[in-house]
C-alpha cells in the first residue's frame, strides 16, 4: 500500500515556493514602464518596511520588495533609478545590486 506524506511535509514543500511575489512584480513592471531592478543585502539591517518608508518620502515608486537568499530586492520605474540609488547612498542603505 502506498504511504502519502504528511500534510505538514507537503506544506513544508510548498511553503518554500513563494509564486504570487513574482508574478505580482511582473504584472507591475508591465503596468508602471520600464524597470530597474536594485537589491540590498538582506542581514545588514534594512527590512522591506525600511524601503518602503524611505522611498515613500522620497515620492519613489517602489513594487517587487522581496527576500531572495541573501538579498531584499525591488524595483522601480527605470526614470527614477539615478534618484533611487542617490536615496539609497545617501541614507548608507548597503547596495548589493543597482542597474548602473
Amino acid at each position: 500500500m502506498a504511504q502519502f506524506p504528511d500534510f505538514d511535509d507537503i506544506l513544508d514543500v510548498a511553503g518554500g515556493f513563494d509564486i504570487i511575489t513574482p508574478l505580482w512584480a511582473f504584472i507591475q513592471d508591465a503596468l508602471n514602464g520600464p524597470p530597474a531592478d536594485f537589491a540590498l543585502y538582506a542581514n545588514a539591517g534594512w527590512t522591506i518596511q525600511d524601503v518602503r518608508q524611505l522611498f515613500e518620502y522620497h515620492s519613489i515608486n517602489v513594487w517587487g520588495l522581496m527576500y531572495h537568499d541573501d538579498m531584499l530586492m525591488f524595483t522601480v520605474r527605470k526614470q527614477q533609478a539615478d534618484w533611487t540609488r542617490y536615496v539609497l547612498q545617501r541614507a548608507r542603505a548597503p547596495i548589493m545590486y543597482s542597474p548602473w
